[in-house]
C-alpha cells in the first residue's frame, strides 16, 4: 500500500511537471493514472488534490468546463474534510480557477462549478476518469 502511495503521488507530481512544460496532454494522463491508484486506496484528499490538478491541463486543452466542474468538486471535497490546503497547492489551484474564468462566462463558470460541488469524490472521480 505505501508503495503505491508513493506511485500515485508521483504520478501527480509528473502531471505538475508536464503542465508547466507545456505538455497538457501528457500532464492529464499522468494525474488520471495517479487519481486511479489513490482513489482505490481511498486516499480521498490525495485524489482531490490530483481532481484540481488537472483543472489546468484542461482548461488548456480547451476543455474549461471540464476543468471548473472539477475545482467545485474538489472544493467541496476539501471543506467537507475540514482542510486547509498547503499555501503552494492552493496558490497553484487559485491560478487554475483564474485560467478557467479567463474563457467562461460568469454563468458558465458558476453553473460548473456548482455541478461539481453536487458530486461525492466517487462521482468527481468517475467523472474525471470518464465514467460519466
Amino acid at each position: 500500500t505505501g508503495n503505491r502511495r508513493r506511485e500515485g503521488i508521483s504520478l501527480a507530481n509528473m502531471s505538475y511537471v508536464a503542465r508547466h512544460q507545456g505538455n497538457y496532454e501528457e500532464a492529464v494522463a499522468y494525474a488520471l493514472d495517479g487519481l486511479k491508484i489513490l482513489h482505490d486506496l481511498n486516499l480521498e484528499y490525495h485524489s482531490a488534490i490530483v481532481l484540481s490538478m488537472l483543472a489546468g491541463p484542461l482548461a488548456s486543452l480547451g476543455r474549461p468546463e471540464e476543468a471548473a466542474l472539477l475545482l467545485g468538486a474538489s472544493s467541496s471535497i476539501f471543506n467537507r474534510m475540514s482542510v486547509t490546503l498547503q499555501p503552494a497547492d492552493q496558490s497553484e489551484i487559485d491560478d487554475y480557477s483564474t485560467q478557467v474564468r479567463e474563457v467562461l462566462s460568469e454563468e458558465q463558470f458558476e453553473a460548473a462549478w456548482d455541478e461539481g460541488r453536487g458530486m461525492s469524490t466517487k462521482q468527481a472521480v468517475a467523472f474525471a476518469l470518464g465514467d460519466k
